[in-house]
């Protein structure tokens, strides 16, 4: 609903479909619902399920604490404001902003494991770090999918710059293109106007993919991963679920892109 969307995992949005009445309460009835389970739950003592309850409670505010920061920054989007943003380290801070706004889940349900496995203090953040690259990491594969014209991409082809949003790969391509091109892209992210032009979108999408940010993402994503991972390796001790997290996540963070 804040982004807009039309689709998403390739069909019509909620709120497209039923209505924004119905969409907002089912998307907060599912806040509430894990609660029921947790204190219901037979095999968690009282101070286990005081302690997830608070681990949930700090990943909802960290989520939308993220969220706020991303409407603020496509709600008063100008050249004027985002220059001053790029001076003021924007790329940093949308990687910030991923931590909350993406990672806050997966943050909060290795530190739920780690509270039900009763690990050690290193152990439960390595895993809590490990979440969170590995979520960041996500995040910016699916800023590079929103580019792609791939039937595998569940999302409109450059939904991102039609809504103006500022995502680390179109603030890299910004960097990356030679000045007149940058400006151009500039103008169009920032402009409501141009952005209602299909055409205009698709000269967008042009520069970001031939800017060479898409490829310089990836591998700052996968590395970004495999760093943590490696880390995550040498405090965890081997076994096969963590051979099957290990896969899963690789897999994830490998999806092919197609433009």
């Amino acid at each position: 609903i804040e982004d807009n969307s039309l689709l998403r995992r390739g069909e019509e949005c909620l709120h497209l479909k039923y209505g924004l009445d119905v969409s907002i309460n089912a998307g907060n009835t599912l806040y509430f619902l894990p609660s029921v389970e947790l204190f219901n739950h037979k095999y968690l003592d009282d101070i286990k399920k005081l302690r997830i309850h608070e681990i949930m409670m700090k990943t909802y505010i960290q989520a939308h604490f993220g969220q706020t920061v991303d409407i603020y920054w496509s709600k008063y989007l100008t050249p004027e404001n985002l220059k001053k943003w790029m001076n003021d380290s924007l790329e940093e801070k949308i990687l910030q902003m991923y931590d909350y706004k993406t990672a806050a889940g997966a943050k909060g349900l290795a530190e739920v494991s780690a509270v039900i496995a009763e690990v050690n203090d290193e152990i439960k953040q390595t895993c809590i770090d490990y979440a969170r690259a590995f979520a960041v990491a996500f995040q910016i594969i699916d800023d590079i999918h929103n580019f792609s014209d791939s039937p595998r991409w569940t999302k409109v082809c450059g939904e991102d710059l039609s809504n103006g949003k500022l995502t680390y790969v179109i603030a890299r391509a910004i960097k990356l293109l030679e000045n007149q091109k940058s400006q151009r892209l500039i103008e169009i992210l920032c402009s409501k106007e141009l952005r209602k032009n299909d055409d205009i979108i698709r000269e967008g999408i042009e520069l970001v993919r031939n800017s060479g940010a898409i490829e310089e993402c990836k591998e700052k994503a996968k590395k970004m991963s495999l760093d943590e991972n490696e880390r995550f390796s040498e405090i965890v001790p081997s076994c096969e679920p963590k051979i099957m997290l290990n896969m899963l996540c690789l897999k994830m963070l490998d999806l092919a892109y197609d433009t």
